[in-house]
This record gives C-alpha cells, structure tokens and sequence, in this order.
C-alpha cells in the first residue's frame, strides 16, 4: 500500500470493511465471520456515537481524540465504562478514522474529481499535434495508441500529470469553442 495511490482508503485495518461485503455477496464468507464482522462494524459505529455525544471539559471526545497526543485508550480509561466487553480491533479502527477523517475526506473528494475526469471522452480525429504545450513523448504516444478516455491515456507508460493536464484543458477548450 505504501506505492498505492489512494493508500488512505486502502488501509489494511480497513481491509474487513472493505472486503468482506463483497466476499459476503460472491458466497466466501460464512454465517460465521459475517457475525463477527458485523459485530466489530456495530461496535465501531457505537464508539463514533459514543465519541461524539460524551463531552470533557467543553469538547466533544470526538474533538479531544482528533489531537495528536490524545489516545482513545485514555478516553477510554477516564470516560468509558459503558465501551466494557467492546472488541480492541473496533476500538483502534474508530481511532483511526477519527484522527485521520480529515485526510480520508479530501481523497475521496480527489478520487470523486478523478473519475469525473477519468471518464472524458477523447474524439477520434483528434489531431495530438494541435495540441499546444503537449510534450514530443506525449504527442507520439497519443498518436500511436489513440486512447478513446483520459483514463486510458493516463494509463499509458511515460504519459505526465502534465501531459493528461494540458489534453484534458485543450479538449476543455475545443467543446467551449463548439458551443453557440
């Protein structure tokens, strides 16, 4: 995960969450750890609720445990005599996406922004050498592969940011100047 793109989302203690729906629909997970799962996945949804509605000296836990030195384990240990009997695997994954919610929300406002652009169509008579500002490289691998997306073109190997940028405004450009 580490070399991932979106390796926030991709957290291997959110791996369950994740993975075992899907497991669940394609007949790989049993009664069993579906229990389980869904034990852990109700506790977690407990302890946010608990995290938000419990206050300490004017915040919300929610807002103590966003502090980098605040653990929820000394939330726990001063407020938490209701959280007995809760699994420690719910109580780190809750941590977790407290400490980390901000991050979490502006990828997955990013990855929302990447799909949107990912999915735009790239004409077939598109000349790549009117393309102003487009690298050498980028114009003769356009030309030879003929991506029909922007996710297709990005996904081909020595294709920059910067190329995908600069196609992405020109195709921007030319659908403005079509408009009456």
């Amino acid at each position: 995960t580490s070399r991932a793109e979106y390796r926030l989302q991709l957290r291997s203690d959110n791996a369950d969450e994740r993975l075992t729906p899907i497991g669940r629909t394609v007949g790989l997970v049993d009664d069993a750890r579906w229990q389980r799962f869904e034990r852990k996945r109700d506790q977690v949804a407990a302890i946010e609720a608990w995290l938000e509605t419990t206050r300490s000296r004017g915040l919300s836990l929610r807002e103590w445990l966003r502090r980098p030195e605040v653990r929820i384990a000394s939330l726990v240990a001063e407020h938490g005599a209701l959280l007995d009997g809760v699994l420690p695997e719910a109580l780190e994954q809750a941590e977790i996406r407290t400490k980390y919610e901000g991050y979490i929300e502006r990828q997955t406002k990013q990855i929302a922004r990447f799909r949107q652009t990912e999915s735009v169509r790239i004409p077939a008579d598109l000349d790549y050498r009117s393309v102003p500002s487009l690298r050498a490289e980028a114009r003769e691998r356009f030309t030879q592969i003929l991506p029909r997306t922007l996710g297709q073109a990005g996904r081909i190997s020595g294709i920059s940011p910067a190329d995908l940028s600069v196609l992405y405004l020109h195709l921007r450009q030319r659908v403005q100047s079509k408009r009456p």
